[in-house]
Order: structure tokens, then C-alpha cells, then sequence
């Protein structure tokens, strides 16, 4: 019983772990002359079509100086 207890909870945590990601990053700094500014933004999906893994991502970045 424990081993099908460990089994059920280990498949929904790597299922947990196929969804979709966003990462969403910004850096900034100044000085007595300047400011700057990075922006990140990104996702990842992990997914499952014709029983093969399937990843796809997309990000864009902006710098403001």
C-alpha cells in the first residue's frame, strides 16, 4: 500500500511539473548621470503530443537606458 501511496504522489508532482512557466525578470541601476532598466519576460511549456514530450518557449527582453 505505501508503495502505490508513493507512486500516486510522485506522478501528480511530475505532473504538477509539466505546466507552464512564466519567468519574469527585471534588473535596474543608476548613477548620478545615468539610469538604466532590463526587462525580462519569458515562458516555457512542457506538454505531450502523439505520446512524445513537447516543449515550446517564448521571451522578449527590453533595455532602457
Amino acid at each position: 500500500m505505501k508503495k502505490i501511496a508513493t507512486l500516486l504522489i510522485t506522478l501528480m508532482l511530475l505532473t504538477a511539473c509539466s505546466e507552464t512557466t512564466l519567468n519574469d525578470y527585471t534588473f535596474s541601476g543608476e548613477s548620478e548621470y545615468w539610469e538604466a532598466e532590463y526587462l525580462y519576460k519569458g515562458t516555457e511549456k512542457w506538454g505531450e503530443k502523439d505520446e512524445k514530450k513537447t516543449y515550446t518557449n517564448a521571451d522578449s527582453d527590453e533595455f532602457v537606458l
